[in-house]
């Protein structure tokens, strides 16, 4: 017979489930798009800048399970805590995790001491999130803050599996599907890991 820890193991929340969902749904989306869209545009870069636009949405469903998940952990643990002083700190506190994906694997590890950044899938998502943030402030091209610091620019990006032509950040079309299923694994751990303290 099969323990409850480990059946509960092998089961994901409703929001995981909905989360790694739509990220298959929306890779499925990017094939269908890129078959049909091959030949409209003169352009050769323009499936790469689709594959990329695509990589943005996965990288968002991510974070909003991650962040999501982060908040909803802190408010369970800090409702344990009955305090005015504490309700004040623990607003700032929320906004600080609010503010960046490094927050939010930071407030994990802390409680319920869970470590993301020690997953597999997590160099490769760190790449991602750099790609979308090319493509969400420059269209693809890398950010000022980004060509500040080159070469941890150039070992994320590597680690994605993605690469650099003067200056844009290339992903092939080829390549979102396999980005959808890290995001998909990197959710399913997150979530196995963390469902327990709900």
């Amino acid at each position: 017979m099969v323990g409850f820890d480990a059946l509960r193991a092998a089961v994901l929340t409703e929001e995981a489930e909905e989360i790694c969902g739509q990220l298959m749904v929306t890779s499925a989306e990017h094939e269908r798009i890129a078959n049909v869209a091959v030949g409209w545009s003169t352009d050769p870069t323009s499936g790469q800048r689709l594959a990329l636009s695509y990589v943005m949405r996965l990288v968002v469903l991510v974070e909003v399970f991650t962040f999501q998940r982060t908040l909803e952990l802190s408010d369970i643990h800090a409702g344990t805590i009955v305090s005015p002083v504490f309700d004040k700190l623990y607003v700032a506190h929320r906004r600080q995790i609010e503010a960046s994906w490094d927050n939010a694997l930071a407030a994990l590890s802390v409680w319920p001491s869970v470590s993301p950044r020690k997953y597999g899938e997590h160099p490769a998502l760190r790449g991602f999130i750099l790609a979308r943030n090319s493509w969400a402030h420059g269209y693809g091209r890398l950010t000022s803050r980004q060509l500040s610091d080159l070469a941890t620019t150039e070992k994320h990006v590597a680690d994605a599996g993605f690469s650099i032509n003067a200056g844009y950040v290339v992903v092939l079309p080829s390549q979102v599907h396999s980005v959808a299923k890290t995001c998909r694994s990197f959710v399913q751990k997150l979530d196995r890991g963390t469902s327990p303290y709900l």
